[in-house]
């Protein structure tokens, strides 16, 4: 979902090499996604193999601009990329799939119900465990949100006999209509405004750090403030503990931020 993301990023600025913050992944993934796990999640492809890489960091983010990406196409699918003339234009992930139940706090249709979506809009029909093997789910999670697809009509039941249950395929509902059903609109404007709100805390943070920093040294090196690039790096002998990386981190902040050096 996150590569669908990017990739419909990239599409709208014409090249494969992406520069944006992890809300701006988030929005694009209509908010099914929260901004620290579009930044968990870019952090694993980064590490894939080269000859599984899908995006390749080009330059780490400073201040307010974002790490730049060029999205890469794996070795073993490069000869279905031989005509882009020929490549359907991409989408962005409709917002109905990231609408929030209030009471849970997640979403009603989330990642799988996209998946299920995009498989029945591309064919897919048949029992439950069918749907599940052509969307890439588990068969209890079509189970569940297929009912919820129908509810919207973005999915339909058909019974079949008593042994061989029943049969799902696409609805007539489009996504836009069972977007307004869930006024998906409200839910993005709530989403949008939440982002703005982040942002301008973290430019305020920046603008404090920087003033520090020019009072402490006139001409610093760097324009904006930052933590150093060492402050990425695991822990030693934490095999990636995630307790361990926040921590050396902190103190890597703290170290910068205050110009002292920790012990």
């Amino acid at each position: 979902m996150l590569l669908w993301g990017m990739a419909w990023l990239g599409w709208r600025v014409g090249r494969r090499h992406v520069e944006a913050g992890t809300r701006s992944y988030s929005r694009a993934c209509a908010g099914i996604i929260d901004h620290t796990t579009a930044a968990a999640i870019l952090r694993e492809l980064r590490d894939l193999p080269t000859e599984q890489a899908v995006v390749r960091r080009v330059s780490a983010g400073r201040g307010t601009h974002g790490d730049l990406y060029e999205l890469v196409i794996p070795a073993a699918y490069r000869h279905l990329a031989t005509d882009p003339e020929a490549w359907p234009e991409p989408r962005p992930i409709p917002a109905v799939f990231g609408v929030r139940n209030r009471a849970r706090s997640r979403p009603l249709l989330g990642a799988t119900g996209w998946r299920v979506h995009q498989a029945l809009t591309a064919g897919a029909n048949g029992t439950a465990p069918e749907i599940a093997v052509a969307a890439g789910v588990s068969r209890s999670e079509a189970y569940n949100i297929l009912p919820e697809l129908v509810r919207l009509g973005l999915a339909r039941a058909h019974p079949r006999t008593a042994s061989s249950g029943v049969e799902w395929g696409e609805g007539r509902t489009t996504t836009r209509q069972a977007g307004e059903a869930v006024d998906a609109t409200a839910y993005l404007a709530r989403l949008d405004a939440r982002h703005r709100r982040e942002r301008r805390l973290w430019r305020e943070a920046l603008d404090r750090f920087a003033a520090r920093r020019r009072a402490a040294t006139p001409t610093p090196s760097e324009p904006v403030w930052w933590p150093p690039d060492w402050a990425d790096e695991p822990l030693p002998g934490s095999a990636g503990h995630t307790d361990g990386h926040a921590e050396i981190r902190a103190l890597a902040v703290l170290a910068t931020a205050f110009e002292v050096r920790i012990i």
